[in-house]
């Protein structure tokens, strides 16, 4: 590696290592749940205790933290839960950290607020290993695979694609003989097999869909031997590290909707009173594959992918494992991550300082520092092609300070949006992690309007007042009005210089301007500012992006009558 590479390589190092996500843990028994706050750190994250909902409220709406672990102790906390989770809305997200295994409880959490993670608690609290990777799948925006939820370097994951209904015998039997080769009892084993059967048959016969998006086979008889085309076959991995076992049964349709999932499970919960107990009816194999281990997890990527990951705790008996909590968990790889813009990075600490606090103090009476540095830098993502221009970073490195998203995956995701605010928010944030700060620009009548912003806003309150007639003599309008996707160096004065102090302090900022237009007309700018680490966006990278949001824009609106 030369020298310049190294230097580049130290300083990106540096600069993730002061970038962690912000966790606030709302409960009236902080000392109980400090156990958890290591394995978060360790992370690179901070986290911060309230004992007040009011609080929480308050810096969920602000956008002030990242991610809320909110402690259900008993039926009264659901209410609490539901009033940070009406504040948050949908930019903050929650983990509910359940006691209570009362089914009015958990269909209250997932029914009545909506609740996507719920780590229940088994004997001896919650485990830490499990909380600590669902806020860095959050966190990181990196749902899929079993490699999360596996300990140990060198285990053997076996991977097998279903054909067909009758590959599902072999299926079980597969498992069932390596969990005996492994040690685990003979009724783990045979339960670990009823999971795979459940979910198997799930994914063979309500997951294809043929070209308008219906079924093709969820009519049929279970009992019914189809072959399926080979675009249709489920993928199966499993894998045990010699305590837990952890089983992938995926499809490649993403068709699972998180409110089937819900009334699939009150409606097995009503029936049976209990969430240890029997029901029966309609959505028992997936209420079976839940009470049958210790987390089942649903990875989905609408329209082209649903993954349900299944871990269980073999190293006791299957007494054991029914009898202790069972956790649900909902990781939707294609919602549009949170775009906080009111509040500068120095305001949300202000706001944490002032309305939680750090770690509770050990037994030995000694607390934390409030700002916590990380012990675990996170690590660099591959990708097909270098976000950035520059020789000086590998081409297999994306220089993603705060994201984990590599160049074809964020794209992807933008082409996959089913809104414009959804894509124009993706690619938003996706300008943001190459430059300071970004804003998206809306075209009404013949100002280019302030609409929503990412990164670190300086004055977003100025940069929202300042509104640019498309005709201006600027660096945003002239590129604007080309419709080419380019790079702009600072302006001297007038308004162009005005609209990058607001943004990022520097009125010598150079930028990036991405006009996107769909219908032959132009709707919206997106204009990104002082990049980070001295590279603009690269050429084909910025061009990309531009197609991929006119595309979607042009799909989900219909041209204007003429």
């Amino acid at each position: 590696m030369d020298v310049g590479r190294l230097r580049v390589a130290r300083a990106v190092l540096r600069q993730r290592a002061m970038l962690g996500t912000s966790v606030l843990v709302v409960t009236a028994d902080a000392r109980a749940l400090r156990p958890l706050a290591p394995a978060l750190r360790a992370a690179g994250n901070e986290v911060v205790f309230t004992d007040r909902v009011d609080a929480a409220a308050e810096l969920a709406e602000a956008c002030a933290v990242d991610i809320v672990l909110v402690d259900v102790a008993g039926a009264a906390a659901v209410a609490d839960y539901g009033r940070v989770a009406d504040a948050a809305g949908e930019r903050v997200p929650l983990v509910a950290l359940c006691r209570p295994r009362d089914a009015a409880v958990w269909i209250d959490l997932l029914c009545l607020h909506g609740a996507t993670h719920v780590v229940a608690e088994r004997a001896g609290g919650f485990d830490a290993r499990e909380v600590a990777t669902t806020v860095e799948k959050i966190a990181r925006r990196d749902v899929f695979g079993i490699d999360k939820y596996l300990d140990g370097f060198g285990v053997d994951v076996h991977e097998r694609d279903l054909a067909s209904a009758d590959d599902r015998d072999d299926l079980v039997a597969m498992i069932v003989d390596t969990l005996a080769t492994i040690g685990a009892g003979r009724e783990v084993a045979a339960a670990m097999g009823q999971v795979a059967d459940e979910l198997a048959t799930n994914a063979i016969y309500n997951a294809p869909r043929d070209e308008h998006g219906r079924p093709r086979y969820a009519h049929l008889d279970r009992r019914a031997k189809i072959e399926l085309d080979p675009w249709e076959r489920v993928a199966v991995r499993f894998g045990c590290d010699g305590r837990r076992f952890v089983l992938s049964v995926a499809d490649g349709f993403g068709a699972l909707a998180v409110h089937r999932v819900r009334a699939r499970l009150r409606d097995c919960l009503r029936a049976g009173g209990s969430i240890e107990r029997k029901s029966g009816g309609a959505g028992l194999g997936l209420y079976t594959a839940w009470r049958s281990t210790h987390q089942l997890v649903v990875n989905v990527a609408p329209g082209q992918c649903t993954e349900v990951v299944a871990v269980a705790d073999i190293a006791g008996r299957m007494r054991g494992i029914r009898d202790a909590g069972h956790s649900l968990h909902w990781f939707d790889a294609a919602a549009a991550p949170p775009t906080s813009i009111e509040l500068s990075p120095e305001l949300r600490a202000e706001m944490r300082a002032r309305l939680a606090r750090p770690t509770p103090a050990s037994r030995s009476g000694r607390s934390p520092a409030h700002e916590v540095v990380p012990l675990v830098v996170r690590k660099p993502v591959a990708a097909v092609e270098p976000a950035v221009e520059g020789g000086d970073v590998s081409g297999q490195i994306v220089v993603f300070p705060q994201e984990t998203l590599g160049v074809d995956t964020m794209l992807g995701l933008i082409r996959g949006a089913a809104r414009r605010d959804t894509a124009i928010e993706l690619g938003l944030r996706f300008l943001s992690y190459c430059y300071e700060a970004a804003v998206a620009y809306e075209l009404r009548g013949r100002h280019l309007v302030p609409w929503i912003a990412a990164g670190r806003v300086h004055d977003w309150s100025a940069a929202r007042s300042l509104a640019v007639p498309i005709a201006a003599d600027c660096a945003l309008a002239r590129i604007a009005r080309s419709g080419l996707v380019d790079l702009c160096a600072p302006d001297d004065e007038g308004v162009g210089a005005a609209i990058a102090e607001a943004i990022v302090g520097d009125a010598r900022a150079p930028g990036c301007v991405v006009p996107v237009e769909a219908h032959g007309r132009l709707r919206y700018v997106l204009y990104g500012l002082a990049p980070r680490y001295g590279r603009p966006i690269a050429r084909r990278v910025r061009a990309r992006l531009q197609a991929e949001l006119a595309d979607v824009i042009a799909r989900v609106e219909r041209p204007a009558a003429a």
